[in-house]
Formats: structure tokens, C-alpha cells, sequence
């Protein structure tokens, strides 16, 4: 994707929604899903309005005709999924105390005697993961 195609789609979306003669981006903002841009609209030769819109790589366009629209579309996009909150420190030592605790549940149902360096390994893991769940600053 070059900055004709994102010229080519940017021009089409705002020429449906506005009656501008001229459209001209004046900055690229690239980011992990696109780019923001920043188009102007003129008409006759003058510029009669900027506004920010998004284009995803996909060539599709999101015009934010106020920052109100921006700020949400920004919130939208910066919450951090599942997945990645599962693999941040406090995630991983709630998966570990998860895994421990199940482990020693079973361990203490199982008719024969488990060995005590098992038992010892997984409460020190216990005890390490919720010290750093509980140790970890936001």
C-alpha cells in the first residue's frame, strides 16, 4: 500500500460524504493497523476544513468529523484484548497460582503418598507467582 492508494481511497470516501473541489493530505500518522491522516477540503482554492480520518490497510476509511468521534475510535483501539492481558506479569503469575492449585488439588486426592520434593516444588511456585501478582505495581 503507497500514499496514492491511500490518496485514491481517502479522495473517494470524503467526495461521497462532502462537495469539496479539492482534497490534499497534509500528514501521514502510521500506526499498527493503518494510518491517521490529516485531509484537508478545499473549494475554489481555499481551504474551508481539516479533519482527521483513519485508513486500514485494507484501504478502508473512517472520517472523524469531531475529536469526540477520534477519541472514541482511539479508546476502541486501544483496549487491550484477552490475550494480551494473559501475558503481562500479573496475568501469567494468575495463570501459574491457577495451575499450582489445581496440581496440589489433586495431588492431595490421589490415594498414594506424592513425593514431598513435588509438593515443595509447586508451593514454591505458588508462593513465587502470587508474589508477584501481589508485588506488582500498575
Amino acid at each position: 500500500m503507497d500514499n496514492v492508494e491511500i490518496l485514491d481511497a481517502v479522495t473517494r470516501e470524503y467526495l461521497k460524504n462532502y462537495s469539496w473541489s479539492k482534497i490534499e493530505i497534509t500528514e501521514y500518522i502510521p500506526c499498527y493497523a493503518g494510518f491517521f491522516l490529516v485531509v484537508e477540503g478545499y473549494e475554489k482554492e481555499k481551504c474551508v476544513d481539516t479533519e482527521i480520518c483513519f485508513c486500514s490497510h485494507d484501504l478502508k476509511v473512517s472520517i472523524f468529523s469531531t475529536t469526540e468521534e477520534l477519541l472514541r475510535e482511539l479508546n476502541r483501539r486501544l483496549k487491550p484484548k484477552w490475550s494480551e492481558l494473559l501475558f503481562t506479569k500479573v496475568g501469567l503469575s494468575f495463570l501459574v497460582i491457577m495451575l499450582s492449585l489445581v496440581t496440589l488439588c489433586i495431588l492431595v486426592f490421589i490415594p498414594t503418598k506424592p513425593n514431598d520434593q513435588i509438593i515443595q516444588l509447586i508451593g514454591g511456585a505458588l508462593i513465587a507467582a502470587i508474589g508477584f501478582l501481589f508485588g506488582s505495581s500498575r
